[in-house]
């Protein structure tokens, strides 16, 4: 729905640094379990990002100068790109507005027409199973007998088995039959040769009707279409790069015996950086005929291309944004600490506000300017951006498909559906976009709303009596709040992050029960609960690797998955089909027995005497 599997993944890493950031406030809230402490405390310290954590011996006023700066610096690079945005964003819609699908897919197939033809090459596989070339005539053999072999009714079917009607004599092969196969799409092209062994005398006395069966053997050559033009532009001679151009096809979408006989329309395009050339692969096509060394290389030409073409705000707009999110716990959390002189931080600063000394005076301002800029700043400027960017939205995009068929005078936009919401997302390329990217249209706004659950948990944390049963009250109660909302909203578009959100929430809540659970089980004198901890731990971080995965391999998931129902589909409209012949041969079967009834009835009347006429 709009989002590329760059942006999942950065996307993907912001509830799991969350919950890690969560657990270093909380290691550091209350006491657990030693054995748990000693599996996972360095790993949450880590992942936390949090300075004091990472780097143990900073000097105390060194980090909040350092948080500062990273306020000032995040606040006014998303400053920097609303302001920008706002150019960019009404370009977007103004496209959005003015090209219209067909009449965009009618520009683009007529730019097709002119653009340069891929070339084709024959090859087969020997005994060793290595490619070799066919000959010029070999080829031309080939080429004469498919086309003779596929009509025109056979160009676009996905799933048929043809064969030669008589024996052909393929050019230095021998004489067999032609096989043309597909099975949804992928085309398969075999010739089976004809191999006469002759009869010797042993075979013609021992059994001379299996000898005749066993004279003939059969071999199969299997023959594949190539393309050498599927990373290099055949006109322009350029390595062919990632596309986001919309409504263009693959190149090799028409050829009857290339790899496939539909190429996926949604699949990623790989196009000629030329201007004005419309030569372009789909990554099936390209991943086909790609090298080993391919991939890397243009992958990172094709980011330099994007860099250039988008300029470098733009290109670094998603990383900006996702940073200043994540940072946002760690620089909150430090600066509330140092302002409510928590106990970690009484050692450095003395007496802290009873009396304060030039460190602590200094270390108090920068955190107060970190709270105002980060700690509500953030959380204010998201709210403010993401109402204006659903405002506008809800007036730009198509309404309801019943409404906007009636033509009603009144013709209200207050109802925005999720596919024109994904069409748009298909051609956003705004600066802003990475903020709303992932979630539905109704809950644009939970972006700050999981700020503000970052926010309560630091105020309960550092509002309370540390280590006190009140903390670790406020702060269940406000897990428990947060998993029930996002599990009752499910405010997330991608299927991957909705599920990572989920098992982020549920690993929280387990963790403060398991917690509760220590504590009572300790005050009994009992052992407590480190190895549950560290069990629920294992299994969380497992399935956030699965869900990582997940999203890395979901393209070809997805092809497969569809692949699946499609062949289910197809065995079930078979099945339809040979039931239905059933029926009508049934019908037809009881409909001749029903009219040689009426003939031999009216044969019968027919023979039957007449009575006497009076």
């Amino acid at each position: 729905g709009g989002s590329t599997r760059g942006e999942l993944l950065l996307q993907f890493v912001n509830p799991v640094v969350g919950v890690s950031q969560s657990m270093a406030l909380y290691l550091d809230a209350w006491r657990w379990p030693d054995q748990f402490v000693e599996w996972y405390g360095q790993l949450y310290s880590f992942l936390s990002l949090d300075l004091f954590d990472v780097i143990p011996d900073m000097p105390v006023l060194l980090a909040p100068a350092i948080q500062f700066g990273l306020a000032i610096l995040a606040l006014f690079a998303i400053a920097i790109l609303a302001v920008r945005d706002e150019e960019v964003y009404a370009q977007v819609l103004q496209a959005y507005r003015d090209r219209a699908r067909s009449a965009d897919r009618a520009f683009t197939r007529r730019l097709e027409l002119e653009r340069p033809k891929p070339e084709y090459n024959w090859v087969y596989y020997d005994e060793n199973d290595k490619k070799q070339p066919l000959k010029p005539n070999q080829e031309d053999f080939l080429l004469r007998s498919l086309h003779d072999l596929l009509t025109s009714s056979h160009r676009k079917a996905k799933n048929m088995r043809l064969h030669s009607s008589t024996i052909l004599k393929f050019p230095e092969i021998g004489s067999g039959i032609l096989l043309y196969e597909r099975r949804e799409g992928d085309i398969g092209i075999f010739f089976r040769v004809a191999h006469d062994q002759g009869l010797s005398e042993v075979d013609i006395n021992n059994n001379i009707e299996q000898a005749q069966q066993d004279r003939i053997s059969m071999t199969q050559i299997t023959f594949e279409c190539v393309s050498p033009s599927n990373v290099i532009c055949p006109l322009h001679e350029r390595r062919l790069l990632k596309s986001d151009m919309e409504g263009i096809s693959c190149v090799h979408n028409e050829s009857t015996y290339y790899r496939s006989v539909s190429c996926d329309p949604d699949a990623v395009m790989y196009q000629c950086p030329e201007d004005d050339c419309m030569y372009a692969v789909c990554e099936d096509c390209w991943r086909y005929g790609a090298g080993t060394g391919d991939s890397a290389l243009t992958g990172a030409l094709s980011t330099l291309a994007e860099v250039k073409r988008k300029g470098l705000w733009k290109a670094m707009s998603t990383l900006v944004i996702v940073v200043a999110l994540v940072m946002y716990l760690p620089v909150t959390k430090n600066a509330m600490l140092i302002l409510t002189c928590h106990p970690s931080f009484q050692c450095e600063f003395g007496a802290c506000w009873s009396d304060p000394d030039m460190k602590y005076l200094i270390s108090v301002l920068l955190c107060i300017i970190t709270v105002v800029f980060i700690g509500v700043g953030l959380i204010v400027m998201q709210s403010y951006l993401l109402y204006r960017r659903q405002s506008s939205l809800m007036h730009e995009l198509p309404i309801k498909q019943i409404l906007r068929k009636c033509n009603l005078p009144w013709r209200s936009n207050f109802i925005v559906m999720r596919e024109d919401y994904d069409e748009f997302l298909e051609v956003d390329e705004s600066m802003l976009k990475a903020l709303y990217s992932v979630y539905d249209f109704q809950h644009l706004l939970f972006g700050p709303m999981y700020l503000v659950y970052k926010a309560a948990i630091i105020i309960a944390v550092v509002g309370t009596t540390p280590r006190s049963l009140t903390q670790l009250t406020c702060v269940a109660v406000i897990e428990a709040v947060f998993a029930v909302l996002i599990t009752a909203r499910s405010p997330y578009k991608n299927v991957f992050i909705e599920a990572v959100g989920r098992f982020s929430s549920l690993h929280q809540v387990v963790m403060l029960s398991l917690t509760s659970l220590h504590r009572v089980d300790i005050a009994d004198g009992q052992e407590g609960y480190g190895d549950q901890m560290i069990l629920a731990v294992l299994i969380y971080f497992g399935a956030v690797i699965i869900i990582g995965i997940g999203i890395i391999i979901s393209p070809w998931l997805r092809r497969v998955c569809m692949r699946d129902s499609v062949e289910e589909q197809l065995e079930k409209e078979l099945a339809e089909d040979d039931a239905r012949r059933e029926r009508e041969k049934a019908e037809r079967k009881a409909a001749h027995q029903r009219k040689l009834d009426r003939q031999y009835q009216d044969n019968a009347e027919g023979d039957a005497p007449k009575s006497p006429r009076r």
